[in-house]
């Protein structure tokens, strides 16, 4: 576990490295929060795919639910379990905070484990940004009907993928949580870590 962290300074070095020879594709500021065995697995292996063996059914069917929605809109590739990240929490770009840890991870599991928060740079083609607050009513659809899933409607699907409210404008005004899916995480996406 211990070396896996040690190459955390290499790998950001390299990454500034390339930056600095103008070798980046346009790319989404996000932020993810993985225990730090995950992060120490992603130094060895380049790429952390999540794999969720102890999820609920019925959260698991949502996941899936959203993997398949990534596949429909185009991101690649296609994965079974998405890595959830954020663009927006609490304002336009702004990074996950105290209050977000606090709601995600319960008491025993941030005592049980150690968790860092990953600052990446992700190419638009493996994103996909939608609403945190419809994703959360889709999920309440899912629960109790594990394995079956739920019709969603199609107002409340347009919801999710929508990133401004009614009058509002994509950008710095935009106070909505975004949130990210992605099909994996690549080491060279990642520009900071820091402990949660």
């Amino acid at each position: 576990m211990r070396a896996g962290r040690d190459r955390w300074p290499e790998i950001l070095g390299r990454t500034a490295r390339t930056e600095a020879r103008g070798c980046t594709l346009a790319a989404l500021k996000l932020w993810t929060v993985q225990r730090i065995t995950a992060a120490n697995a992603l130094t060895e292996s380049g790429r952390l795919a999540a794999r969720w063996p102890r999820t609920q059914g019925c959260f698991a069917a949502a996941y899936r639910w959203m993997a398949d929605l990534m596949t429909e809109r185009g991101i690649v590739p296609r994965c079974e379990h998405p890595v959830w990240a954020w663009h927006s929490c609490g304002g336009y770009a702004m990074p996950p905070g105290a209050a977000t840890f606090d709601a995600f991870l319960s008491e025993d599991e941030r005592v049980r484990h150690r968790h860092v928060l990953l600052e990446l740079r992700v190419p638009d083609e493996h994103v996909l940004l939608s609403s945190y607050g419809p994703w959360n009513e889709i999920v309440d659809l899912f629960v109790g009907l594990s394995p079956m899933s739920p019709d969603i409607p199609a107002a409340l699907r347009g919801r999710l993928l929508e990133l401004a409210g009614e009058g509002e404008v994509w950008g710095e005004d935009n106070r909505r949580d975004i949130q990210a899916s992605l099909p994996f995480v690549d080491a060279a996406w990642v520009r900071g870590i820091v402990d949660v």
